[in-house]
């Protein structure tokens, strides 16, 4: 099996990447020639134009792949059209080109919980059925690319809706890694970290499990749609605060502020994904943490001591 991946230097993508060539399918990825992936993967393909159909035609007819994985995307950008481009067109433009094959390969395009906006009610897990309803640019952009990617049927795509990952090297853009980024540049004596609301919820997911999701999904028979990659477990943002506060070895205060924590309640119902035979266990949170810690150079408590 031979599979393509876009945002292989990310994240989730260097875990995928990893994923798959474990289960011994060939990685082909594509980015920008600066693009950390070019360490991870046997054959990296470099983009001058994220937006060039033919650019992105030719990869693919070079490569013929059964699967292409399309993870890339921004977060946040300096304008909403700018993270359009990102998050929408660059999506457009590959999925014009895997429509271009002669042997379309099937399409994993990765979503966010982002799409969802606010559940129908708090304690309700969102389902994929659920009204999308995004309150974030991000969040927009995503649902906005969920449609595009879903409405060709003959790349017979499937969205991974992802919830909140965690684990070793998470994005400061995250809550978790924005605290462990703090906790790395505090001095020795400790001090406090001023963080959002810490009252919101959240369905944290391992991010090897996402990768292994992931694999499962472009290998399996699945029908054409949405599926929730999430544990279906919710924990308040406190929850990380005060596992991180007992890992390390220096007084820390993390010290709420603001009112405002966007999506106040925000876990997912697993249920589809685990009809595929696809099952998410809850994440260890000490554990990941204490990855988390060490990959930032820090010497954390042994989970569990005092």
């Amino acid at each position: 099996m031979r599979a393509i991946v876009t945002g292989a230097g990310g994240f989730i993508g260097r875990h995928l990447c990893a994923a798959l060539a474990l289960s011994g399918a060939q990685v082909i990825a594509m980015g920008r020639r600066t693009s950390r992936a070019r360490e991870r993967v046997a054959i990296f393909e470099p983009l001058d134009a994220f937006f060039d159909t033919a650019a992105l035609a030719g990869i693919l007819q070079r490569h013929e792949p059964d699967l292409v994985y399309h993870l890339a995307g921004a977060h946040a950008a300096p304008s909403f059209e700018e993270l359009n481009s990102i998050n929408v067109l660059y999506g457009e433009a590959l999925i014009a080109a895997c429509r271009s094959m002669k042997a379309p390969p099937r399409l994993v395009v990765v979503g966010s919980a982002a799409e969802y906006g606010a559940p129908l009610s708090v304690g309700r897990p969102m389902r994929e059925d659920d009204p999308a309803r995004p309150q974030s640019a991000y969040g927009i952009t995503k649902l906005d690319q969920t449609n595009r990617a879903l409405a060709c049927r003959e790349l017979s795509p499937v969205v991974a809706r992802i919830f909140n990952p965690i684990g070793a090297g998470l994005p400061e853009y995250t809550a978790p890694g924005r605290f462990v980024a703090r906790l790395r540049d505090l001095p020795k004596s400790g001090g406090v970290i001023e963080t959002g609301p810490l009252t919101a919820i959240r369905d944290f997911v391992s991010v090897e499990d996402i990768a292994r999701a992931l694999v499962a999904m472009g290998r399996r028979n699945l029908e054409a749609g949405i599926y929730n990659i999430c544990s279906g477990t919710g924990h308040p943002m406190s929850d990380i605060t005060d596992i991180l506060s007992g890992l390390v070895d220096f007084p820390v205060e993390f010290r709420p502020g603001g009112s405002n924590a966007g999506v106040d309640w925000a876990v997912g119902d697993p249920g589809k994904l685990a009809a595929s035979g696809i099952a998410i266990s809850p994440p260890d949170l000490s554990l990941a943490l204490t990855d988390m810690l060490i990959a930032a150079g820090l010497r954390p408590k042994h989970p569990g001591q005092p």
